[in-house]
Formats: structure tokens, sequence, C-alpha cells
């Protein structure tokens, strides 16, 4: 428990310094969050076969893929730019499906992201709170998934 907490404290951190620019590379969220994400998943699940690596591999890449968009046009984000960001990056877990992941598990971390992504984005004042919370909840919510 005391390496998910730490990996999503980091996942939070990488979000949020790839979301400044320069000096730091947007990649550090894209690519460090679905890292520290799937870390987290294997830890849990203590095993590595070759399905389960190509699960990981198809779950960071369309995590990369949620991560790297906000669904909007325009300049602001709005509650709907939110919605779909944490749909997005719920729904990237669906690969994990052929491992023994349960779909009505991630469906349940995809609302909890919808939830809670919409509402800190919303009612936070701060952009560092609001994109640290957002990457810690991304990793945070594998819970949902054990």
């Amino acid at each position: 428990m005391i390496l998910i907490c730490l990996l999503s404290i980091l996942s939070g951190v990488f979000y949020h310094l790839g979301g400044i620019g320069k000096p730091y590379p947007t990649k550090l969220r894209d690519w460090g969050c679905p890292a520290c994400f799937i870390v987290c998943l294997y830890l849990t699940a203590g095993r590595f076969t070759l399905q389960v690596a190509l699960c990981y591999l198809a779950t960071f890449l369309l995590s990369w893929a949620a991560l790297s968009t906000y669904y909007k046009k325009g300049i602001d984000c709005k509650w709907q730019n939110w919605f779909f960001h944490g749909l997005g990056c719920g729904l990237a877990a669906l690969p994990l499906i052929w491992v023994g992941v349960s779909t009505l598990d991630i469906l349940s971390r995809s609302l909890f992201l919808v939830a809670s992504m919409t509402l800190v984005s919303e009612f936070s004042e701060s952009v560092w709170y609001e994109e640290f919370m957002r990457g810690f909840i991304f990793t945070a919510s594998m819970v949902f998934l054990i």
C-alpha cells in the first residue's frame, strides 16, 4: 500500500510537471502517469506473462492517448471537457478485461474518474492542486481494479 501511495503521488507530480510545459516535457504526464499506474497494477497482480504484458502495453498506450487530450476547442476547459477526460482515462483500462479484471470494476473506476476529475477541476482555484490531484486520482484509482 505504501508503494501504491508513493506511485500515486509521483503520478500527481508527473501530471503537474507535464502541464507546466517548458522546461518540462509534456511526456512526463503522458508517459509518467500510465507508467505509475501499470507498476501499481503489476505490484498488486504479482504475475507477468506475455498476455499480461500485452494488456499492460495496450492500457499504457490508451492511457497515454487519454491523458494527452482534454477534448476541447478553445482556451478554457469546462466541466464537459473534464467529464470526457475522466471517461477516457477510465476506459483506457478496458484491455485489462483479458487478464481477468471485470468490466464492472473498470466501469466503476471510470465513473469515479469522471466524477472526481470533474469536481476537482471545476471547484479548485489552484492549477497546481487540480493537476496534481488528477494525476494522483488516475493512479490511486487502480484500487477499483484489484
